[in-house]
C-alpha cells in the first residue's frame, strides 16, 4: 500500500510530461501557419470593373507600374507573435518604397485603406508599433521585406491591406494591396 502514492506520483509526472510534449509540439507545428495573398496591380477603374480579378490597386503608375505583382504572407513565427513579409515585382528599378499595413481595405481612392495599423495604444507611427514593409527594389524592380513582431492582430484590432507610398513620400499612397489578415489565428 505504500508503494501506491509513489506511482501515482511517477504516473502523474509521465502524464505531465506528455501533456508538455503535446502542447510543445503544437505550437512548434502551428509556427507553419501562414497566408499569402498574391496580386497583380490594376488601376482603380479596371479594379472597380472586377473587383474579384485581384487585391491590387495603382494610383501612381510610375511608381507602381499595371502588371507589376505583390504577395504579403502573414504567419505565426517561434514567439507567438506574427511575421508580414512582401515579395514585390516590376516596380521601379532602383527606388526606395515605404510600406505598411493599413487597417481598411483598398478602394477607389488611395485614402480607401485608413491609417497604418498600430499595435499598442500610442497612436504614434514606430516600428515596434507597426508592420513596416520598407523596401529597395533592385535593378529588375523586385524586392522582398519581412518584419517580425512578438505581438499580432488581436481580436478586436483590424488590419485589410498593405499600403505602398509615392517613392520619397511619407503619406501618398502609390499602391495598395487588399490582403485578409487573420486575427488572433495565432493563439
Amino acid at each position: 500500500m505504500h508503494h501506491l502514492p509513489a506511482r501515482i506520483l511517477l504516473i502523474s509526472a509521465l502524464l505531465a510530461a506528455t501533456a508538455l510534449t503535446a502542447v510543445s509540439g503544437a505550437v512548434a507545428g502551428s509556427t507553419l501557419q501562414h497566408r499569402s495573398t498574391r496580386a497583380r496591380f490594376v488601376t482603380p477603374a479596371a479594379y472597380l470593373h472586377a473587383p474579384r480579378s485581384t487585391g491590387a490597386i495603382t494610383y501612381d503608375r510610375t511608381a507602381v507600374p499595371v502588371g507589376s505583382w505583390a504577395r504579403v504572407t502573414q504567419s505565426r513565427n517561434k514567439w507567438g507573435g506574427m511575421d508580414v513579409a512582401l515579395r514585390v515585382s516590376h516596380l521601379r528599378a532602383g527606388t526606395r518604397y515605404r510600406a505598411e499595413v493599413h487597417v481598411g481595405a483598398c478602394g477607389a481612392r488611395p485614402g480607401s485603406s485608413g491609417r497604418a495599423f498600430q499595435n499598442g495604444p500610442s497612436t504614434q507611427d514606430y516600428a515596434a508599433n507597426e508592420f513596416w514593409l520598407n523596401f529597395r527594389t533592385d535593378g529588375s524592380g523586385d524586392a522582398s521585406v519581412l518584419t517580425r513582431h512578438y505581438w499580432g492582430i488581436a481580436r478586436h484590432q483590424h488590419a485589410r491591406s498593405v499600403v505602398i507610398h509615392t517613392p520619397g513620400s511619407r503619406s501618398v499612397v502609390a499602391a495598395c494591396v487588399t490582403v485578409p489578415f487573420v486575427s488572433r489565428w495565432f493563439q
